[in-house]
């Protein structure tokens, strides 16, 4: 069973709820309304196509090139990544397309808070290099804890065949961070 609770109007305007009452059994748990209401949301997409995203070990994604989206106040962008001015939950969503001239040039990719890899590792594409299949992306999604002020960014590195793989084409990759509470 669910409760809403609504306060006034504002300028002749209903508010939004203000607390949803989440009842379960002989729980009761409060769900902020900000939360729910005050969606939030900041994507970035690349303009970088030149720099090697195949390295031995973890590097930072170029993707900083344009702030695609900035809805609702609890982000930023900041150098290559995004920055978080709250304290809650958010998820963290990206595309990585590549290309290169790599027989079998596969990557692995992985979210970063601080400089550091945090959650999940995707490695789930290669280029073929072959008739012509000389692309590949990845996808990966993870839910993190945050702190204001921290910085999320996607970390790269070498899964197979050495050699040159770039960001396949300026917007195609992006990173997107949706507030959760």
């Amino acid at each position: 069973v669910g409760i809403e609770v609504k306060s006034g109007t504002t300028s002749g305007v209903a508010t939004a709820l203000t607390t949803v009452l989440d009842i379960k059994e002989d729980s009761l748990r409060f769900v902020p309304s900000d939360s729910i209401l005050n969606p939030s949301f900041f994507k970035i997409t690349n303009t970088n196509t030149t720099t090697n995203i195949n390295t031995t070990n973890y590097s930072t994604v170029q993707l900083a090139g344009t702030t695609a989206i900035d809805f609702g106040g609890y982000f930023e962008g900041d150098g290559q990544g995004i920055k978080c001015l709250f304290n809650g939950y958010i998820r963290a969503s990206t595309v990585i397309c590549f290309a290169g001239v790599v027989t079998r040039g596969s990557i692995n990719a992985r979210f970063s808070i601080n400089g550091t890899g945090a959650g999940a590792i995707s490695k789930s594409s290669y280029i073929r290099n072959s008739n012509g299949h000389t692309s590949a992306s990845e996808t990966l999604t993870d839910i993190f804890q945050v702190s204001a002020n921290d910085i999320v960014t996607v970390l790269t590195k070498k899964n197979a065949t050495s050699g040159t793989i770039t960001l396949e084409s300026s917007g195609t990759s992006m990173l997107l961070l949706e507030r959760l509470s």
